[in-house]
């Protein structure tokens, strides 16, 4: 067995001591049966094949040794699929490395931009598993990070040892803590060593409510203040600006950094002296606690046992203090799938809402009591039941191919909407799903060994369920209106979704799901991850696509049939390269034009009877029009 092992990103306290971890394990494990190698300077050495096999006494005596044995560095992610000029990209040379030394599994330590590649290598087929590092512990996914106890350890003693000089000469001091983009080292480094102000970046400081914090203290007989800043910390004005002003006033910032500014700022108010301590890079130098050795440890071997038990494309985390695994696909997103879902449909069916009543009242129906309990029910069904095991195929699997999969729906709906609906089933239907089927078979090519069993029924039991759903609520679109049965299947199943994510956050359940492999679905987030940004994306997503897509697609199957409507679905995978091509300019593969032509000849073939109407109602109007003249 051939095991890969890089450090990548910067460095922090802990790396040797999990890179031990896991090796020691290995060893125990294995014995002579495994070699590892190490790949210098992070993805840079994987990039460029710079890899060299490793002793078991290589990994002796470095539990306490701070920084990596391997070296580091800084691949940013969006970089990674970017080719130079008659160049292959950076994830095409890491793939070719992987191919030519034949690893069996990529060892990756690091934080949130690592195992952004880390999850694009595990897509391409590499084994892959992960370990979580970083001093800002901002990873998603576990409570804690290797290297943040560490380096919080180092602020705590830097600001204690401020408070001596503070009180001896009656200053004000501001101490900048590490910190980017995350307080977390800023908040618990400051709460311990008791600052009396702290400023992190997820809340916009306003430099007139601290000069007020400060002189309150010195009202009181304080002889000093300690204010604890994290380097990313924004003011309330700041906060205010666009992406592009905010770096443009950041770039003609006249100070070093932030807490110099912020000196400035509060000397001008308090009148105060006031000085500044950075202690910078030395909160990532150093030893690690002995809190960080034993969680590398745990860590380390907790990777081995998945390199035995062939769970790749994880990260080992820690969640109710408990080590599990957690998918990459999940660490790599900005959110938790579950509660993407719940935010949608809920969002979708809100929105829906005024249309729905305008529905009713076009009709003149009320909804009875009935009706409500199958509204209820056809949202468990079809986005509960559906979106779930979309989501546990998703997880085991590569998320296009579970797309195409999906567009299988038709089929199903065939078969339902026979048994259930009775409608015929014409020749042209049958043929259109052949046809098409065959493109998708062409697309996902079924002898692919890398894709998974448990992935493709996963997807398939999601696509059934949908199927169904569609089907059973073809019955209420004809008294009510698509409009009106996707609303409320949408709000019934926003409120079971609520449950199941209440039950979820419960210690006892959340530790259960994680021991059996769920941990998709313990303890999950409602609010975490909006921005301004995702907003705008969020609310495409559950109006547009959620809200309208939806209602369209069941207002289709009002105008036609549930057979007719649901060939919609197989113009996603025909459509999705063609989209790829025009604005990212990516390649089309040969297959994949032959699987794009299977699947528009297929949906050819189904219109093919309406079209040939065409001529037919038009000569019909001209007739009708002569006659009436005559």
């Amino acid at each position: 067995m051939k095991i890969g092992m890089l450090t990548s990103g910067g460095d922090c306290q802990g790396l040797n001591a999990a890179l031990r971890g896991v090796a020691k394990a290995l060893y125990q494990e294995f014995g002579t049966a495994v070699t590892i190698y190490g790949i210098r300077d992070g993805y840079r050495g994987l990039i460029e094949g710079d890899y060299h096999p490793m002793e078991p006494q290589d990994f002796s005596d470095i539990l306490t040794r701070g920084g990596t044995i391997l070296g580091t560095s800084r691949q940013p992610f969006k970089t990674m699929q970017q080719a130079e000029e008659n160049e292959a990209t950076k994830l095409e040379k890491m793939l070719d490395t992987c191919r030519r030394a034949r690893f069996d599994c990529l060892v990756i330590l690091g934080g949130n931009g690592t195992h952004k590649t880390a999850n694009l290598l595990s897509e391409h087929g590499i084994p892959v598993v992960t370990l979580p590092k970083t001093i800002d512990n901002d990873l998603w996914g576990t409570q804690v990070t290797f290297g943040f106890q560490s380096a919080m350890n180092i602020a705590v003693e830097v600001i204690d040892s401020i408070h001596s000089t503070a009180f001896s000469h009656s200053r004000v001091f501001i101490v900048e803590i590490m910190g980017h983009k995350a307080g977390w080292l800023t908040l618990h480094a400051g709460i311990a060593s008791g600052a009396d102000v702290i400023v992190i970046p997820e809340i916009p400081y306003d430099a007139r409510a601290i000069a007020a914090a400060i002189q309150q203290r010195a009202r009181g007989g304080k002889r000093f203040s300690i204010v604890a800043v994290a380097e990313g910390a924004i003011s309330r004005e700041e906060a205010a600006m666009s992406k592009k002003d905010f770096k443009a006033a950041r770039a003609a910032m006249p100070y070093p950094s932030i807490s110099y500014r912020l000196a400035d700022e509060l000397q001008k108010i308090t009148s105060q002296e006031i000085r500044v301590t950075i202690p910078g890079h030395f909160q990532r130098g150093g030893a690690p606690c002995a809190a960080d050795r034993l969680l590398c440890t745990r860590l380390g071997v907790a990777a081995a046992e998945l390199i035995r038990e062939g769970k790749f494309g994880n990260m080992v985390a820690v969640q109710n203090d408990r080590i599990v695994p957690v998918p990459l696909k999940e660490v790599a997103g900005l959110f938790n799938p579950v509660q993407l879902n719940l935010t949608r449909f809920l969002i979708g069916g809100l929105v829906l809402i005024p249309f729905a009543r305008r529905m009713l009242r076009k009709r003149g129906v009320r909804i009875d009591g009935l009706s409500l309990v199958k509204l209820a029910g056809l949202g468990f069904l079809g986005i509960v039941v559906s979106m779930t095991l979309y989501q546990l195929a998703v997880e085991n699997t590569n998320a296009s191919v579970v797309a195409v999969l999906f567009s299988c729906n038709p089929v199903f709906v065939l078969v339902f909407a026979g048994l259930i609906l009775r409608t015929q089933i014409l020749r042209q239907h049958v043929m259109a799903l052949v046809l098409e089927c065959l493109g998708i078979l062409i697309l996902i090519n079924p002898l692919d060994t890398s894709i998974s069993t448990a992935g493709i029924t996963f997807t398939l039991l999601s696509t059934a369920v949908f199927a169904l759903y569609a089907v059973l609520g073809t019955k209420m679109c004809a008294k009510y209106s698509g409009v009106v049965v996707t609303c409320g299947s949408f709000l019934f199943a926003s409120l079971e979704m609520a449950a199941i994510v209440a039950v979820s956050r419960l210690s006892a359940v959340a530790g259960v799901l994680a021991d059996i492999g769920l941990g998709l679905f313990a303890d999950i987030p409602l609010l975490s991850g909006y921005t301004p940004f995702s907003a705008l994306m969020m609310l495409y997503i559950c109006v547009g696509v959620t809200g309208a897509g939806f209602a369209c697609y069941f207002m289709a199957m009002e105008a036609t049939s549930p057979i007719t409507a649901s060939l919609v679905f197989f113009f996603k995978p025909a459509l999705a390269p063609v989209l790829a091509l025009v604005f990212l300019q990516e390649a089309i593969p040969v297959s994949m034009v032959v699987g794009v032509l299977f699947i528009l000849a297929g949906s050819l073939v189904s219109l093919i009877p309406a079209l040939s109407m065409i001529p037919a109602m038009a000569l019909g109007k001209v007739w009708c029009w002569k006659q009436g003249r005559a």
